[in-house]
């Protein structure tokens, strides 16, 4: 069994973006547990991200920018990104 939800922020800040989308996916996170405890089955949430290739003439949110932002912005461990 497959669940999915797809969430979109339209968000000025690339950061402020990721930032909801992390906190989605906590919420989701607590809900899973809150299923879990009642009835011993567990959906474990993920937050997909798809950064930017690195461009010469234009600016891009690359995966090192988004790696950065995940681990010193949103205290996300570094062994949860793969």
């Amino acid at each position: 069994m497959g669940v999915r939800a797809i969430c979109s922020y339209k968000q000025q800040d690339w950061r402020a973006a990721i930032s909801q989308t992390v906190g989605k996916r906590n919420e989701l996170e607590s809900l899973a547990r809150a299923e879990r405890a009642k009835t011993g089955e567990y959906i474990r949430p993920i937050l997909l991200l798809q950064a930017q290739p690195t461009y010469k003439n234009k600016p891009s949110i690359t995966v090192e920018m988004v790696k950065e932002c995940l681990l010193k912005d949103n205290q996300i461990p570094e062994d949860q990104i793969w």
